[in-house]
């Protein structure tokens, strides 16, 4: 009777075998699972912070061809229109807040910024974090600063205002 018992032959013996070569089934799952969403996060990843980008300047893709180029490239691509139009949307509901920022520098640079956030505390963090590699630190500087209205001059040949408010870093301004 124990040697039926251990046989291949016996009904419950193989149903429990059957079981019991089912969890390989779920790590297979587990695994395609995880291939999948690798390949949908580089995709995502390399999408929607452009289409973030283009549509900080105008969502409406019908009037900023460029964030439409981008859009169609990216749907073709395999990204979510929901996700997409997300990405592109994330703009228009940002209550954004005027900040100050002063930066002290080597060799006595000084910089008083005024920048429109969202998240003013991640744009402090951001600018600690750059000011760092750069040798600079957040400091209250805004005592050293007078505001001033308009500034007007005369830019030389070749530089246009276009070049610097696009912050080309071929632009360079010298007086």
């Amino acid at each position: 009777m124990a040697l039926r018992l251990f046989s291949r032959s016996h009904p419950i013996l193989m149903d429990l075998t059957r079981h019991m070569a089912g969890h390989a089934k779920w790590q297979n799952v587990a695994r395609e699972k995880a291939l999948f969403e690798k390949k949908r996060n580089i995709i995502w990843n390399k999408w929607l912070p452009r289409l973030r980008l283009e549509a900080k300047s105008e969502s409406d893709l019908s009037k900023n061809l460029s964030l439409k180029k981008i859009y169609d490239q990216a749907i073709i691509e395999g990204v979510p229109k929901s996700k997409a139009e997300d990405a592109i949307n994330c703009w228009k509901n940002a209550d954004y807040r005027e900040c100050q920022f002063g930066i002290q520098g080597p060799g006595g640079f000084n910089a008083l910024i005024n920048i429109a956030s969202a998240s003013p505390k991640k744009t402090e963090n951001d600018l600690i974090s750059y000011g760092r590699r750069q040798n600079m630190k957040i400091a209250n500087v805004s005592f050293q600063f007078q505001e001033v209205k308009d500034i007007t001059c005369d830019l030389p040949d070749g530089i246009s205002e276009d070049g610097i408010e696009e912050g080309h870093t071929k632009t360079r301004i010298v007086w």
